[in-house]
């Protein structure tokens, strides 16, 4: 303190200490023209030492910590929720200053239990989560994770994504309540009891390899496409799997094309195989394609929906020439899907239906300027699924929910482009399960 007159200067040195509160008692000026005040410094800090987690039906200790230390004084103990957590005796405290508290822990939940210093007005509030039993939800959620959806019909899977996320929020939700725990694990296992494989007939068998495979390359990257089995093993085909080289592409059943970038110049030898609930078909027969260093960069066409007859789908392009219309075309029976026209950036996108008159099997998406075929999306469409008149837009069985993607020219090959990342995104490649593999002889 330093206090400064005209004629004297008075400097207070206090040691430095901890202060919560100051009492300052003046008394009138006296004849000497002097004030007499009298400060009275006292405090203390208390602060929790962290929130406790602790499991139903236990014990666990609350803990704070006082400043100065004051291994004399005594402090009261109350929680805010009984039936989560009750007090097991009195507070101790140390000549460090430490507060514990015992307690006693009860339903799953989250509350606070309160500290207070008989000496003063401090009060510390202490977050203490009595954790459910989260075991049998552990396991369903560690089970679901593991499942493959494309083994399984659309219908039977689509309780199973929600049932899981519900699961994963509560499990990430400090104190939940037993009740909400078990509510969860019961959904998620009943949705995991509903589910149906694809086609799960007995007898079923692999599907045989796919047949007419096509590798085509431009500017370091390849292209593929083929057609479905002839055989199907007697139950649907849930996805393909392309190898080129060294790398390895999973696509859904109902796309029949495929892209991987990053490639050197060199000769790659390409496979396709199929796979059915009773498992993967043989490879097929390989072919090789040229990559080399040069090459144009083609347009990419992908599709998203319901690959069936009477299906919604959503058409959308990258690549293209910018601020261009083009138009549409579902092939093998030219069918006009609608005409579109590019961003400033070359992409489009169209909403549309497959008509109630395609024929289930094997078709191609063309994107035409002026007369020209100038991309490709080869894909395969199922039938209409009794009593849907138009498609619902969740995938179905055929098609499968995500980006379809598919690439083409004249040749129907429409390669990654330089700088593949962003057009890897850009294609939707999130139905694309793309990895590495050990290149075989």
């Amino acid at each position: 303190m330093d206090e400064t007159q005209s004629s004297l200067t008075h400097v207070h040195d206090f040691a430095f200490t901890e202060v919560r509160y100051v009492r300052l008692t003046g008394m009138p000026a006296t004849q000497y023209g002097l004030n007499i005040w009298e400060l009275e410094l006292y405090g203390y800090t208390l602060d929790c030492e962290g929130a406790v987690e602790a499991g139903r039906d236990g014990s666990a200790t609350v803990a704070a910590t006082l400043a100065p230390a004051d291994a004399e004084t005594s402090f009261s103990v109350a929680s805010m929720d009984e039936s989560v957590v009750t007090i097991a005796g009195e507070a101790r405290v140390d000549a460090d200053g430490r507060v514990e508290a015992d307690l006693d822990t009860h339903e799953p939940g989250a509350t606070q239990v309160l500290l207070h210093h008989s000496r003063g007005d401090e009060v510390a509030s202490c977050d203490v989560v009595v954790s459910a039993d989260t075991a049998r939800i552990d396991e369903l959620v560690e089970r679901a994770n593991g499942l493959d959806s494309t083994l399984y019909t659309s219908d039977s899977w689509r309780p199973v994504l929600p049932a899981l996320e519900a699961a994963k929020i509560v499990l990430a939700t400090p104190g939940a309540a037993q009740q909400s725990v078990d509510d969860a694990a019961e959904r998620l296992a009943a949705a995991l009891d509903g589910l149906a494989k694809r086609d799960d007939e007995p007898g079923a068998e692999a599907p045989s390899a796919p047949r007419d495979v096509t590798a085509s390359a431009t500017a370091g990257a390849v292209h593929v496409e083929w057609s479905a089995p002839e055989d199907d093993g007697g139950a649907t085909v849930t996805a393909y799997e392309v190898t080129a080289g060294d790398r390895v592409v999973e696509v859904d059943g109902g796309v029949l094309s495929a892209d991987a970038a990053g490639f050197e110049p060199g000769t790659y030898a390409v496979s396709v195989r199929a796979r059915n609930a009773a498992g993967w078909s043989d490879p097929s027969e390989e072919v090789t394609v040229d990559v080399s260093e040069d090459g144009q960069v083609a347009p990419t066409i992908t599709v998203k929906g319901s690959l069936r007859v009477g299906g919604a789908i959503v058409v959308t392009g990258a690549g293209f020439e910018p601020d261009t219309e083009y138009t549409l075309e579902l092939r093998s029976t030219p069918q006009r899907l609608g005409a579109v026209a590019t961003d400033g950036e070359g992409r489009f996108a169209l909403s549309t239906t497959i008509a109630d008159g395609a024929e289930p099997g094997e078709h191609t998406i063309v994107a035409i300027l002026d007369g020209e075929d100038i991309a490709s999306a080869r894909i395969q469409i199922a039938a209409a699924q009794p009593g849907d008149g138009s498609g619902d837009g969740d995938g179905g069985d055929a098609g499968g929910d995500g980006w379809l993607p598919s690439t083409g020219g004249d040749t129907a090959w429409v390669p990654w482009a330089v700088g593949g990342a962003v057009l890897l995104l850009l294609a939707g490649t999130a139905a694309m399960l793309i990895r590495r593999r050990r290149a075989t002889d």
